[in-house]
Protein backbone atom coordinates (compact mmCIF):
# COMPACT_ATOMS: atom_id res chain seq x y z
CA UNK A 1 0.00 0.00 0.00
CA UNK A 2 1.23 3.35 -1.12
CA UNK A 3 0.46 7.01 -0.69
CA UNK A 4 -2.08 8.47 1.86
CA UNK A 5 -3.65 5.07 2.40
CA UNK A 6 -0.24 3.57 3.69
CA UNK A 7 -0.65 5.83 6.82
CA UNK A 8 -3.49 3.86 8.36
CA UNK A 9 -1.66 0.27 7.37
CA UNK A 10 2.49 0.39 6.95
CA UNK A 11 4.00 3.66 7.45
CA UNK A 12 6.85 2.31 5.32
CA UNK A 13 4.92 2.85 2.25
CA UNK A 14 4.95 6.37 2.28
CA UNK A 15 8.88 6.29 1.71
CA UNK A 16 9.45 6.39 -1.86
CA UNK A 17 6.09 8.94 -2.25
CA UNK A 18 7.41 11.95 -4.53
CA UNK A 19 4.46 13.90 -4.94
CA UNK A 20 2.13 15.69 -2.48
CA UNK A 21 -1.27 14.21 -1.79
CA UNK A 22 -3.97 15.58 -0.09
CA UNK A 23 -6.97 12.47 0.58
CA UNK A 24 -9.74 12.55 1.30
CA UNK A 25 -11.54 9.15 2.29
CA UNK A 26 -15.33 8.03 2.71
CA UNK A 27 -16.98 4.87 3.50
CA UNK A 28 -19.80 3.20 5.21
CA UNK A 29 -18.16 0.03 6.62
CA UNK A 30 -21.30 -1.66 8.99
CA UNK A 31 -24.46 -0.65 9.33
CA UNK A 32 -25.47 3.07 10.42
CA UNK A 33 -21.81 3.44 10.66
CA UNK A 34 -20.07 5.39 8.57
CA UNK A 35 -15.98 6.50 8.38
CA UNK A 36 -14.60 9.95 6.53
CA UNK A 37 -10.85 10.12 6.71
CA UNK A 38 -8.73 13.13 5.74
CA UNK A 39 -5.09 12.95 4.43
CA UNK A 40 -1.82 15.08 3.62
CA UNK A 41 1.68 13.52 2.03
CA UNK A 42 4.60 16.00 1.67
CA UNK A 43 7.27 14.62 0.13
CA UNK A 44 10.57 16.12 0.65
CA UNK A 45 14.12 15.03 -1.16
CA UNK A 46 16.00 16.16 2.57
CA UNK A 47 13.82 15.15 4.73
CA UNK A 48 12.05 12.18 3.79
CA UNK A 49 7.70 12.19 3.40
CA UNK A 50 5.72 13.25 6.42
CA UNK A 51 1.88 12.46 6.71
CA UNK A 52 -0.86 13.82 8.91
CA UNK A 53 -4.39 12.01 8.33
CA UNK A 54 -7.00 11.98 11.06
CA UNK A 55 -10.13 9.65 10.54
CA UNK A 56 -13.58 10.12 12.27
CA UNK A 57 -15.60 6.76 12.79
CA UNK A 58 -19.33 7.68 13.45
CA UNK A 59 -22.11 4.41 14.97
CA UNK A 60 -24.69 6.96 14.64
CA UNK A 61 -27.32 8.09 16.92
CA UNK A 62 -30.03 6.26 18.75
CA UNK A 63 -32.64 6.88 21.00
CA UNK A 64 -32.62 6.31 24.74
CA UNK A 65 -36.18 5.08 25.89
CA UNK A 66 -37.05 4.48 29.23
CA UNK A 67 -39.09 1.18 30.68
CA UNK A 68 -41.82 2.47 29.34
CA UNK A 69 -40.74 2.89 25.96
CA UNK A 70 -40.66 6.96 26.34
CA UNK A 71 -37.82 8.64 24.42
CA UNK A 72 -35.45 10.33 27.04
CA UNK A 73 -32.86 11.36 25.15
CA UNK A 74 -30.06 9.78 22.31
CA UNK A 75 -26.92 8.47 22.51
CA UNK A 76 -23.56 8.75 19.96
CA UNK A 77 -21.13 6.75 19.61
CA UNK A 78 -17.93 8.07 17.68
CA UNK A 79 -14.39 7.11 17.35
CA UNK A 80 -11.25 9.88 16.43
CA UNK A 81 -7.76 9.14 15.17
CA UNK A 82 -5.30 11.89 14.09
CA UNK A 83 -2.32 10.42 13.01
CA UNK A 84 1.57 12.19 11.85
CA UNK A 85 3.64 10.05 9.79
CA UNK A 86 7.40 9.78 8.58
CA UNK A 87 9.19 7.93 5.89
CA UNK A 88 12.40 7.51 4.88
CA UNK A 89 14.10 5.47 1.86
CA UNK A 90 17.35 3.77 2.48
CA UNK A 91 18.96 2.82 -0.52
CA UNK A 92 16.79 0.69 -3.32
CA UNK A 93 15.41 -1.75 -1.38
CA UNK A 94 14.70 -0.61 2.45
CA UNK A 95 11.54 1.80 3.57
CA UNK A 96 11.22 2.69 7.05
CA UNK A 97 8.16 4.70 8.47
CA UNK A 98 6.89 5.24 11.75
CA UNK A 99 3.32 6.98 13.17
CA UNK A 100 2.22 8.61 16.14
CA UNK A 101 -1.55 7.77 16.76
CA UNK A 102 -3.92 9.83 19.43
CA UNK A 103 -6.89 7.53 19.89
CA UNK A 104 -10.30 8.73 20.97
CA UNK A 105 -13.62 6.85 21.58
CA UNK A 106 -16.52 9.17 22.36
CA UNK A 107 -20.16 8.09 24.23
CA UNK A 108 -21.71 11.13 24.40
CA UNK A 109 -25.70 11.24 25.63
CA UNK A 110 -28.44 14.03 25.79
CA UNK A 111 -29.73 12.54 29.11
CA UNK A 112 -28.06 10.39 31.68
CA UNK A 113 -25.81 8.23 29.88
CA UNK A 114 -26.20 4.09 30.80
CA UNK A 115 -24.24 3.06 33.91
CA UNK A 116 -23.91 6.48 35.06
CA UNK A 117 -25.42 5.61 38.17
CA UNK A 118 -28.17 7.79 40.53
Amino acid sequence: VDGSEAVWWNPAGLARQEKRELAVHHSEPFLETQANAIGLVVPSNLLGVIAVSANLLDFGTEEQTDADGNVIGSITIRSYVFVGSYATAIGDRLNLGVNYKLLQFSVACSSRCPGDGG
